[in-house]
């Protein structure tokens, strides 16, 4: 029986890997590891590409939920729904 790997970046990691090196190095030179120059053109490039005035990094998911849930003014006393299964990493 064949089977679908689960997920394999091994064979595409070489493609970008100068790239991939290239930026860690430079954010290690210039100690940018939160924030910064790189985040600000992150979330510029990322709005864009999304078509939307604004974007905002965040460090993981449930920093994205939270800040979208403070963005909507929801709080105590909501019920908000979630799905029952989400990626492996949750």
């Amino acid at each position: 029986m064949d089977t679908i790997p689960f997920m394999n970046l091994k064979d595409s990691f070489p493609l970008i890997y100068d790239e991939v090196i290239s930026k860690i190095t430079h954010l290690i030179k210039n100690t940018q590891f939160i924030g910064g120059e790189e985040v600000r053109l992150f979330e510029k490039e990322f709005a864009s590409f999304c078509n939307s005035s604004y974007a905002v990094g965040c460090a993981n998911g449930t920093d994205a939920i939270l800040v979208a849930l403070k963005a909507l003014e929801i709080g105590p006393g909501y019920t908000v729904l979630v799905p029952a299964n989400t990626f492996i990493a949750t």
